[in-house]
């Protein structure tokens, strides 16, 4: 694992989000993650344009709302850090940091803890890269 003073730098603010990504996912996994994230101590709003409301169960049933509105799904991962998800497409999940955000070694610990949780979850690798970007890869997580 790589230490923040090794890694800080990819976290410089330069105008674009850093992406949280995990490959050749499934909507069985994109539900098992909807469950985790209502079930889990982290703290989350979903939005559905501009109002908040319940998440739903499924990644199904949230597709279906996106024929009809937007969505995002933010999670709180401490340290005033926020991870939003658009639910894109089935087969990767993909959460939007933004650098701003990362500032210190704290920050970066809350960092690894949500991905090391998100690689538990979902039993897939877990990529931090540039926005965009998957071959910039930052950070591996399983």
């Amino acid at each position: 694992m790589k230490d923040w003073n090794s890694i800080k730098k990819e976290f410089e603010a330069d105008g674009s989000l850093r992406d949280l990504l995990i490959f050749e996912a499934s909507e069985d996994i994109w539900d098992s993650l909807i469950c985790a994230v209502s079930n889990s101590s982290y703290s989350s709003t979903f939005y559905l344009s501009d109002r908040v409301v319940q998440l739903p169960q499924t990644f199904a049933e949230i597709k279906e709302i996106q024929e009809l509105e937007t969505t995002i799904l933010s999670i709180d991962i401490g340290n005033r850090i926020k991870l939003n998800c658009h639910f894109f497409v089935s087969e990767e999940i993909e959460f939007d940091l933004d650098p701003k955000e990362m500032s210190n070694e704290e920050d970066y610990s809350c960092l690894v803890g949500f991905l090391s949780w998100l690689h538990n979850i979902t039993k897939r690798s877990v990529v931090v890269s540039h926005e965009g970007a998957p071959e910039m890869e930052i950070l591996k997580i399983g």
